[in-house]
Order: structure tokens, then C-alpha cells, then sequence
């Protein structure tokens, strides 16, 4: 493991946002982080497939993960766009458990890998440890079914507010109040994650910078009016999903 993924990995950075390995006492997380294998993706390059043997949890250090389903119809349904610094297939520390998404890196990306039978080490050494991932697997399943449910019933405004302000509790809050919050996040990708057309997005876009909500970049979303998107998106505050 290189230097600067350590450095990226310290128990500071990962504290809000990992949600299993900060339970750990501290001499097995060091174990953890020891036994952690780095893996590096091209943009494009696939981290697993839906319906594949669920055989490792992933803690994703640095780059893009986009999580989606196919549907029985060939249907592409987007569910996440995973940023820094976020845990990934959590279901695989259920036995027999296969990956219910596929996850797809969407540019170069660094993740930390345990395989099943060392996470099973752990929790062997950490009893409340099995106990915590089996409730994370559980959430999985509820938020699956609670995001299937609103592709199939919001109003594409609603859809679009929720997926930024998703992506927006994944990051760090800008250093002084009146800064943005920028979202590395393109209109294509929102039209996957909607999902809709780019002519959607842009006009969607548009609107909610007249209003002062946003200003769009061609990579990149400048959010300047967080709460104004939570009310369009009909939700409170929340934490990150957890999918996998």
C-alpha cells in the first residue's frame, strides 16, 4: 500500500463516512488497514458485476465509482455515483451473498479491498463487528427497494434534486459558509442517475440557476443553496446512502 493511500486512510478522514472500520478498536483497525489490498481501476473498468459471488468489501480511497442495475428488459437503471472516501460492497460480509448492483469506475480510481474470509478474521477477533455489517446488509436491501421505488414514482425535478443533494452529503462542507459545494458530476451522468434526458438536465439546470440555486459547469455542479434543493427534493437532511 503506497504512502499516499495511507495518508488518505487515516482514522480522521475516514470517521464520517466509512461505517464499518471506525468500530473497530484501534490495534485491529491498524490490523485491518494491514491486511487491506490496494486495487486500481481505469476509467471505464468494472470493480463487479450484478449478480456476481459477493467475495470482497471495498473502501473506495480515491476517483468515481457509478453504481447501476439492469433490468429484466435490458434496462439500465442508475442508482449512486460513489465519491471519496466511501465503502463499497458491504453485503459481501453476509455469507453466499452475490452483488445486487454492478459498480463501474468512472475515472481512474484507488480502492482498498478485504476479502470475505478476513473480514471474517475480523469479526471474529471483533464480535459486535458481525453484528453492525449484518444491519448495514440490511440497509442495503431497504434502500435498494426505497430507490427503486422513487425512479418508479418522483417527478424528474424531485429525482434530479435528490441525487444532488445525495452526492452532496458525501462531501466535506466548503471551508467558509458562503463558499459552494461543488460536486464533480456531469449532465450526462445525471441523466443516467435520474433517470432522464441531458435535455432535461440542462433545462432543469437552467431553471435552478436563475433561481440561485446552482451554477453548472461542464464537469462540475456549484451548489449554492443546499436547503432550497432538499425542499424540492421533498426530503430532510440525511447521511449517505448505502447501497452495497
Amino acid at each position: 500500500m503506497s504512502d499516499t493511500t495511507r495518508h488518505q486512510l487515516q482514522p480522521d478522514l475516514l470517521g464520517p463516512h466509512s461505517q464499518w472500520l471506525p468500530q473497530l478498536p484501534a490495534s485491529l483497525y491498524q490490523r485491518a488497514l494491514a491486511a487491506a489490498q490496494p486495487i486500481r481501476l481505469a476509467a471505464g473498468q468494472t470493480l463487479f458485476g450484478q449478480g456476481e459471488p459477493a467475495r470482497s468489501v471495498y473502501l473506495l480511497a480515491a476517483g468515481q465509482v457509478y453504481l447501476f442495475q439492469l433490468t429484466r428488459a435490458g434496462q439500465q437503471l442508475g442508482f449512486d455515483l460513489v465519491l471519496p472516501i466511501r465503502d463499497l460492497g458491504l453485503i459481501a460480509a453476509v455469507p453466499d451473498a452475490t452483488y445486487p448492483l454492478s459498480a463501474q469506475a468512472s475515472q481512474p480510481t484507488q480502492l482498498l479491498a478485504w476479502p470475505h474470509a478476513t473480514i471474517q478474521q475480523l469479526c471474529a477477533a471483533h464480535p459486535p463487528l458481525a453484528l453492525h455489517l449484518m444491519l448495514l446488509a440490511h440497509a442495503c436491501s431497504q434502500q435498494l427497494a426505497r430507490r427503486t421505488s422513487e425512479l418508479a414514482t418522483l417527478r424528474v425535478e424531485q429525482r434530479i434534486a435528490r441525487v444532488l443533494v445525495q452526492l452532496a452529503v458525501q462531501l466535506p462542507a466548503p471551508p467558509a459558509p458562503a463558499l459552494p459545494l461543488v460536486l464533480p458530476v456531469t449532465r450526462q451522468q445525471l441523466a443516467e442517475l435520474t433517470p432522464t434526458t441531458p435535455a432535461t438536465i440542462s433545462r432543469t439546470l437552467g431553471a435552478w440557476a436563475t433561481d440561485g440555486l446552482l451554477t453548472a459547469h461542464r464537469t462540475t455542479l456549484a451548489l449554492h443553496d443546499l436547503g432550497a434543493l432538499h425542499a424540492r427534493a421533498g426530503i430532510g437532511p440525511q447521511g449517505p446512502s448505502v447501497y452495497l
